[in-house]
């Protein structure tokens, strides 16, 4: 009796495992079940790459690198400009050579390309959502206000082709890119600005502006850096 209770639990495990055997082997070689699909992501903000520069020339059709002030950027000054920004930072170099030694110049990125006339690389870029500087009549872009002087015109020192008067509200060093440099004893240097916040398609810094004085850091007249020297197109790259 108890040989033939052993045989028919024995029995019964075969089955089961071959019951076991045909389930798993009723699934193709390769098979790989279902699983619940991956939600998908907003793509990250692309990055952006712009350059320009070169030897300094006067204005001319497709001049990209223009000098309007050649007693402070002498015949044979050189400006050369990277910006590169990613979905979260941003960061601009200028490295010049062939200016005067021992002189501090202002410097900032502006929301226009370069034109035969100083105005034309309009206001300064400024992070989005921020209000921007304007002159009357030229060189509107992004946050650009109709009827305000682009900062670049503090007293006694007036912005070839900018309009009267000048408002600094919101111009500071964390809302646009200010790359002040003093140059060394061969009328070279470079300089470096970060910010926290990223460059889009829609908006983003077409030309670099060197000034003629440091640009000012506070009260109403922020931003302001004298008249326009010269003058960088920045195209990407």
């Amino acid at each position: 009796m108890r040989a033939a209770v052993v045989v028919l639990v024995a029995a019964g495990l075969l089955c089961a495992a071959c019951g076991e055997q045909r389930e798993v082997a009723s699934h193709p070689v390769g098979h790989v079940p279902a699983q619940d699909p991956i939600p998908a992501r907003d793509p990250l903000p692309a990055e952006i790459r712009l350059s320009g520069g070169g030897v300094l020339t006067a204005a001319a059709p497709k001049a990209t690198a223009i000098v309007y002030d050649a007693a402070l950027a002498p015949p044979g000054a050189s400006v050369q400009v990277t910006a590169e920004s990613g979905s979260v930072f941003a960061v601009t170099t200028a490295t010049v050579s062939g200016f005067l030694p021992g002189r501090t110049y202002g410097a900032h990125l502006h929301v226009d390309p370069c034109g035969k006339k100083p105005a034309a690389a309009g206001p300064h870029f400024r992070r989005p959502g921020d209000a921007g500087h304007s002159h009357s009549g030229a060189g509107r872009g992004p946050g650009a206000k109709t009827g305000h002087s682009d900062p670049g015109a503090k007293a006694g020192h007036s912005d070839p082709g900018a309009g009267h008067g000048h408002d600094g509200a919101g111009a500071s060093a964390a809302t646009e890119f200010w790359l002040d440099f003093t140059t060394d004893a061969t009328g070279a240097a470079t300089a470096t600005s970060r910010q926290d916040w990223a460059f889009t398609p829609a908006h983003r810094p077409r030309s670099l502006v060197v000034h003629a004085e440091p640009t000012t850091t506070s009260g109403p007249d922020a931003g302001a850096a004298g008249a326009r020297v010269a003058c960088v197109t920045l195209v990407p790259s």
